[in-house]
């Protein structure tokens, strides 16, 4: 198990995160922001694509989204899953327009005997 923090306070910010060996993530944002937060991943470094997510706060956890809207002026906090096996890293962006801070915590885990 590996976890990552981080904070994203402004648009067209991208933060990274090793998930290379590792099947699953655990993806907590947390805080006041408007604008959508967006996941990606990558398993060559150089090509992103869209990465969905689970949202495990949701009713209906099992409808995966690649993004999640702010919900300032309250505080709000999600939690999401991804599988991530095969990829080596994922992506929490900004988009732009975004505003505030939302704190990031990754925590990937393995499933298997990699790690």
């Amino acid at each position: 198990m590996q976890t990552y923090t981080s904070t994203l306070t402004s648009a067209s910010v991208e933060r990274t995160f090793n998930v290379a060996d590792y099947t699953d993530a655990v993806i907590r944002v947390s805080g006041i922001w408007n604008g959508n937060i967006e996941f990606y991943a990558t398993n060559t470094g150089t090509t992103y694509t869209a990465l969905a997510v689970q949202d495990l706060d949701s009713t209906a956890f099992t409808t995966g989204v690649t993004s999640e809207a702010g919900a300032s002026p309250s505080v709000d906090t999600q939690t999401f899953r991804a599988n991530v096996a095969g990829l080596t890293t994922l992506v929490v962006t900004s988009a732009g327009g975004f505003s505030g801070s939302a704190d990031i915590v990754v925590t990937a885990v393995s499933n298997t005997n990699a790690r």
